[in-house]
């Protein structure tokens, strides 16, 4: 699963996650991102600024390249193609989105 991916991505990193990507909710349909460090990603735009490194991460990737798309899907692209009707983002703390 998509979500179980990018997990190990991270956790083959030198550095530990500053976020966590994980699927909720009965059926799955909800993608949530969430902070994991205080004051990490303590604003929206923070975390708008996140969505945009996942785009540019997901915009790397043989499979966007190989079918000469990687220009035109971002993130929430591919939330929507892999089923998550819903994105959530929070801080962990003070706010959800």
């Amino acid at each position: 699963m998509f979500t179980t991916e990018l997990t190990n991505q991270m956790r083959m990193a030198l550095y530990p996650p500053l976020y966590a990507v994980f699927p909720k909710s009965e059926h799955a349909q909800n993608l949530i991102i969430a902070s994991l460090y205080e004051d990490g990603y303590s604003t929206l735009h923070r975390m708008r600024g996140l969505l945009a490194v996942l785009t540019a991460r997901l915009q790397e990737t043989a499979l966007l390249r190989d079918f000469r798309v990687d220009d035109k899907f971002s993130f929430l692209d591919l939330r929507k193609l892999l089923g998550f009707e819903l994105l959530t983002v929070t801080d962990g703390d003070s706010f959800a989105h």
